[in-house]
């Protein structure tokens, strides 16, 4: 799972991975976007679309090598 936060509103991800985590989560991935709030994808879109597809290429990957 990717979890992704701007840098905006000055909080850090911690707490919220932390939280997301406790309710269950696994494999879960956080990232902050710098630059960005709450609407990234506008905000800093090329950062965005990067860090998605970072993500997904990781993801294609490890699931390769697990099989």
């Amino acid at each position: 799972m990717l979890y992704l936060r701007g840098d905006a509103d000055g909080r850090g991800i911690e707490d919220y991975v932390a939280g997301i985590e406790a309710i269950g989560a696994e494999a879960l991935t956080g990232k902050v976007i710098s630059g960005a709030g709450e609407f990234m994808p506008l905000e800093r879109p090329e950062a965005f679309v990067q860090v998605v597809r970072d993500f997904a290429k990781s993801a294609v990957s490890a699931r390769a090598k697990a099989a």
